[in-house]
């Protein structure tokens, strides 16, 4: 089925096991509870579909289009999706266990909400100021191998309690972000614009915040800084 035309197709409790989607139009399909096990999606445009409770375990989704897809209850286990635009897309209560992410690009704005993305390896992934996590998604410490959050003008983002320790953040921007309780030990916030976030009981231990800026940045007692940080010439703020 490589090359086929499936626009506004109806897939739903489809049984697509190791089929071969390469190149296939799906725009607007209905893919509700398939069964795409090992399937080739790769540069496959997915978007507008709707993935609700789809099974893409082993799935292949290399440079695949999700512009605006919607994924509902969707399992994506030990698959990978490498170089695709996950552009606005919609992903609620998934689990993308043992998944492998690399080179993606989740932008404007890409929905992360009680995503389960535990064991999974997000390598040079990027994402926009207006990617948006729900609040404590359950993202383990190893998630985030190298990360770049794109520059960009949009809301803030809720990053209340998410582990990103370690990762690779250089430059990012950060503005207006809330980050409590968010877990940041060891990463590289070099240069990064952390301006207005809230960092209240967050973990800084052994950041690298060297040219940082954090004008207007809030923090609180329970906030851990790394040795030699001073947020008062820093010109943050302390509050309860």
């Amino acid at each position: 089925m490589s090359n086929t035309n499936l626009q506004d197709a109806n897939l739903q409790d489809a049984n697509l096991q190791d089929a071969n989607l390469q190149d296939a139009n799906l725009q607007d399909a209905n893919l509700n509870s398939a069964n795409l096990r090992g399937a080739n999606m790769s540069y496959a445009d997915l978007s507008h579909s709707y993935l609700g409770g789809a099974d893409l375990t082993d799935a292949k989704v290399t440079d695949t289009k999700l512009y605006f897809a919607n994924f509902v209850d969707f399992h994506h286990r030990s698959g990978y999706l490498r170089g695709g635009s996950v552009v606005s897309a919609h992903w609620r209560n998934g689990y993308q266990v043992n998944e492998y992410v690399r080179d993606a690009h989740w932008v404007n704005p890409t929905m992360v909400h009680r995503t389960n993305f535990t064991g999974s390896s997000i390598h040079s992934a990027k994402f926009n100021i207006e990617t948006i996590f729900d609040k404590d998604p359950k993202i383990n410490t190893r998630t985030f191998l190298t990360l770049e959050i794109l520059g960009g003008r949009g809301r803030a983002r809720d990053l209340r309690n998410v582990d990103l320790n370690n990762v690779n953040l250089p430059g990012a921007d950060l503005q207006d972000s809330d980050l409590r309780e968010a877990n940041l030990e060891g990463a590289n916030l070099q240069g990064a614009n952390l301006n207005r976030a809230d960092l209240r009981g967050a973990n800084l231990t052994n950041v690298n915040l060297l040219n940082v800026s954090a004008i207007g940045t809030i923090y609180n007692v329970e906030t851990k800084f790394p040795n030699g940080f001073d947020p008062v010439a820093n010109h943050m703020i302390m509050r309860t």
